[in-house]
């Protein structure tokens, strides 16, 4: 190692001497002193076990040329000072190779204030797809791009083999020899599973890269300590508890966690691959780029992770218990579900497609968002909002009338599947379409309810919020085209007191259609003033119920506020 500085006394706590004659010991533990720059230019992976523990108190660099360079490690490397691997702006070039192996359970400790800003040079291309479906045995993949053009794509690469089946199927392999050509890749061990078309191959290799950490590998390092775009692969975990870890590039790849217990968390760019977990326990992590596939989830138990885009593919599951998660761009494609159990999602944009379930156990407000090709868009998701969503699966809602024992499922879409006025809606009881006017008078607004359950109520529903004094005026049409036990109705209730959710709540005003007459058209109104001294929230409802038919409404709306007189005016 060379030292920057002119002097080197003190820098080895065994005072070794650094980038001198003799070289270093195995099993050494070492240190760079506060103020003194050191640049690293040996190779230690010959030693035995590897260097102990390392403390950087000032500045330790990466040469940025010649190589290849590596330190192996028998400790950890700790300190308050800085570990700099190239720049944002200028990687360390893709001819200089630089590994760093930890030789056991040891890390890189953060706990002290260390900094590690670490840059690899990206390929210019980091992953291709198949180009047909591969069976098993196979060891010949064809792809859909020519990888020769890229000097990265090189024999002994490591490449990730990441299906889009549904399930976690992701496979590690190395290039062969004579193994890329212009359509396909020959790898040197052969497929144990078959693949789809269009599954991901992900080059795994870079030229920086950070490996072997039986337990954690970059950890406990504070908010805008930790940067990386390098390969971090085959550790325990690869970051643990850092928050507000910048991932801007590289590879994290063939770890138990991707990223773990790190909140906060941005992922602008780069590849998470093959990991038991990509994201685990990282609440608010956001997510503008990059690709995560092939592991069991993308995010598990990220609570608010905001997704504006990069794609989120091949996965067992895309979103795993993040409730209130955030998304407004990328792709969530190719997993078995979607997102699961994510009460209170907002999504307002983006591709959920070719999933199983895009979203299911779900809650949440959708705008703006692209179903397509999922087997079921929505599955047991209960309070689902949709605004201008495409809903492409033939099943669009799987479900949504089986899985709840109580009656207060209500999932609707309006302007369905991105048609203006357009609108559906789903309860246990029932399907609820737009419709032409079945009077034949030519107005708009109308709605076909699809009773199919004597047991389950069908609805519609609106919620408003009424101010002290206003009034809430409801008026509707109706005609149905069966006879009916339970005749269609309005009412008014209160949104903290519902009778569809607790049978023992009466609802503020209820009208009921005054006959069972058939293709009659019938006129029903409610009102109610909100007397109260505060704001209250209410729902004004139209039900219905039977096994079978059809009912038709129209349901107009409109608050007005108290009408005061004054004497003499």
């Amino acid at each position: 190692m060379a030292d920057r500085t002119a002097s080197v006394s003190g820098l080895w706590s065994e005072a070794a001497t650094w980038g001198g004659a003799a070289p270093p010991v195995d099993g050494q533990t070492w240190e760079i002193s506060a103020g003194v720059t050191v640049t690293f230019d040996v190779d230690t992976s010959a030693l035995a076990n590897g260097l102990g523990v390392g403390t950087i108190l000032g500045i330790l660099e990466c040469k940025t040329t010649g190589g290849p360079y590596y330190l192996k490690q028998k400790g950890n490397i700790a300190g308050s000072g800085s570990f700099l691997v190239g720049t944002a702006s200028v990687p360390l070039p893709y001819a200089t190779l630089f590994t760093i192996y930890f030789n056991g359970a040891y890390k890189f400790d953060g706990s002290g204030g260390l900094t590690c800003a670490m840059y690899c040079t990206e390929p210019t291309i980091p992953y291709a797809k198949l180009s047909g479906a591969e069976a098993v045995g196979q060891t010949e993949l064809g792809l859909d791009r020519n990888v020769t053009t890229d000097p990265q794509w090189i024999v002994g690469a490591k490449v990730n083999i990441d299906d889009i089946g549904g399930d976690k199927d992701s496979e590690s392999r190395i290039i062969a020899a004579g193994g890329v050509s212009t359509d396909h890749i020959d790898v040197t061990v052969a497929l144990a599973a078959a693949k789809n078309i269009n599954a991901w191959v992900h080059l795994i290799d870079r030229n920086v890269s950070v490996k072997g950490a039986t337990g954690y590998c970059f950890d406990s390092f504070a908010a805008g300590k930790l940067a990386l775009a390098i390969e971090v692969s085959g550790n325990s975990n690869g970051l643990s508890y850092c928050p507000g870890a910048s991932i801007s590039g590289g590879t994290i790849s063939g770890n138990s966690n991707g990223l773990y217990y790190c909140s906060g968390a941005s992922i602008s760019s780069g590849t998470i691959s093959g990991n038991s977990t990509g994201l685990n326990n990282c609440p608010g992590a956001s997510i503008s780029g990059g690709t995560i596939s092939g592991n069991t989830n993308g995010l598990n138990n990220c609570p608010g992770a905001s997704i504006s885009g990069g794609t989120i593919s091949g996965n067992s599951t895309g979103l795993n218990n993040c409730p209130g998660a955030s998304i407004s761009g990328g792709t969530i494609s190719g997993n078995s579900t979607g997102l699961y159990y994510c009460p209170g999602a907002s999504i307002s944009g983006g591709t959920i497609s070719g999933n199983s379930y895009g979203l299911n156990n779900c809650s949440g407000a959708l705008s703006n968002v692209t179903f397509g090709t999922n087997t079921y868009d929505l599955r047991r998701s209960d309070m689902i909002r949709c605004i201008n969503c495409l809903l492409g699966s033939t099943n669009e809602n799987y479900e949504y009338n089986t899985y709840e024992a109580s009656q207060k499922f209500w999932d609707e879409s309006q302007d369905h599947d991105q048609v203006p006025n357009a609108f559906k809606s789903w309860t246990k009881g029932d399907i609820t379409v737009s419709c032409v006017d079945p009077t034949g008078a030519g107005e708009g607004l109308w709605r076909q309810m699809m009773p199919a359950s004597a047991t389950y109520l069908a609805f519609n529903q609106w919620e408003h919020r009424l101010e002290p004094g206003e009034w809430l005026f409801v008026s509707a049409k109706v005609q149905k085209d069966a006879a009916m036990a339970y005749l269609p109705r309005l009412q008014i209730v209160l949104a903290s007191q519902d009778p569809v959710v607790n049978a023992s709540y009466t609802p503020l005003a209820e009208t009921i259609i005054p006959g069972d007459a058939i293709n009659t058209l019938y006129h029903i109104a409610a009102s109610y003033q909100n007397t109260n001294q505060r704001r209250l929230i209410v729902i004004v409802r139209f039900l219905g119920k039977n096994a079978s038919g059809n009912i038709y409404f129209q349901a107009k709306r409109s608050i007005k506020p108290t009408i005061v007189t004054f004497g003499g005016i």
